[in-house]
C-alpha cells in the first residue's frame, strides 16, 4: 500500500539515517528501485531537510517547499517532517512524506502574474484618462509605463495610417525638440521602433550589442543596454510604437 502511494514516504531511525522508503521516494531521489538509500544519512541523501532534525518532540511535524532536480527537471515538493516515538512519548525516529507541488505552485505563478499584468494594464489604461492634453496624456503613459517596468527612458511614437509619426514623446521629460524631432525619425526609419512598426511585433533586446535592430546614440551620454519595444495595435490597425530603455542588460521580459 505504501509503494503504491504518490506521496514519496521515508522513515529515519533515530540517528536520521534511511530505514524505509517507498517507490515513490525513491524515484524522487533519483535511486531507481534498489537498496542503495537504506542505512544512508539522510543529511547526505536529502540535505534541504538538515534544518528540521533538530525537532525531537514526538508527534511535532515541520512542513517546508523544496526544490529538487528529477532526471534533469526542477519539480517542487511539500515536505513534511514529523518526530516519531512509542506510547511513552520516546522518541524514536522520524518520517518524512514529499508530496509533488509542481502543478500547483505553477498555477499559482501564473495567477499571480495574471493579476500583475491587469493591475499595471489598468495603471496604463488610467494613465491616459487623467491629462487634458494629448501630449500630457501620452508623456503620462509613458511615465507609467517606465516606472511599472523599472527602465529608465524611452519613448512613445504615434503614426497615422501610413506610418507618418503625429505625435511623439521621447525620453522621461528631458529631450529637447530639436534633439526629438531628429531622434524620432532616425530610430523610425532606420531603428527599432521602425522594425516594430513594419513588423507589428514585440521586440525584447537583452543586451543592444548582439543585436543589429538597435541604432546607439550618436552620443555617448544615453547609453542603452536593455529595450522593450512594444507595438500599439488596435483592430489590426498600428496606432504607434511604445519603447522602453535601460542601462543595463537583461533588464526587461
Amino acid at each position: 500500500m505504501i509503494d503504491s502511494m504518490t506521496d514519496g514516504i521515508i522513515v529515519l531511525n533515530r540517528r536520521n539515517r534511511i530505514i524505509r522508503a517507498n517507490l515513490t521516494a525513491r524515484r524522487i531521489l533519483g535511486t531507481g528501485s534498489n537498496g542503495s538509500i537504506i542505512n544512508q544519512p539522510i543529511q547526505t541523501i536529502l540535505p534541504q531537510v538538515t534544518s528540521q532534525l533538530d525537532q525531537d518532540e514526538v508527534g511535532a511535524a515541520h512542513s517546508s517547499e523544496i526544490a529538487l532536480d528529477n532526471e534533469g527537471e526542477q519539480r517542487y515538493y511539500d515536505c513534511r517532517l514529523t518526530a516519531l516515538g512509542r506510547q511513552s512519548g520516546l522518541f524514536k525516529g522520524r518520517l518524512i512524506v514529499l508530496r509533488d507541488v509542481t502543478e500547483s505552485r505553477q498555477i499559482s505563478q501564473s495567477l499571480r502574474s495574471q493579476k500583475e499584468l491587469f493591475e499595471s494594464l489598468v495603471a496604463v489604461a488610467r494613465a491616459t484618462t487623467e491629462k487634458p492634453t494629448l501630449a500630457s496624456t501620452l508623456q503620462n503613459t509613458l511615465d507609467v509605463a517606465a516606472q511599472l517596468t523599472g527602465a529608465e527612458s524611452g519613448s512613445l511614437i504615434l503614426v497615422d495610417r501610413q506610418q507618418a509619426v503625429t505625435q511623439s514623446i521621447v525620453g522621461l521629460g528631458q529631450v529637447e525638440l530639436s534633439e526629438k524631432e531628429h531622434l524620432v525619425n532616425r530610430v523610425m526609419t532606420r531603428g527599432l521602433a521602425g522594425w516594430v512598426a513594419q513588423n507589428q511585433e514585440l521586440a525584447l533586446i537583452g543586451d543592444t550589442s548582439q543585436d543589429k535592430r538597435w541604432l546607439p546614440a550618436l552620443d555617448d551620454t544615453h547609453l542603452t543596454r536593455s529595450v522593450l519595444a512594444v507595438p500599439i495595435v488596435s483592430s489590426a490597425r498600428l496606432l504607434g510604437v511604445l519603447t522602453l530603455t535601460h542601462s543595463e542588460p537583461h533588464r526587461f521580459t
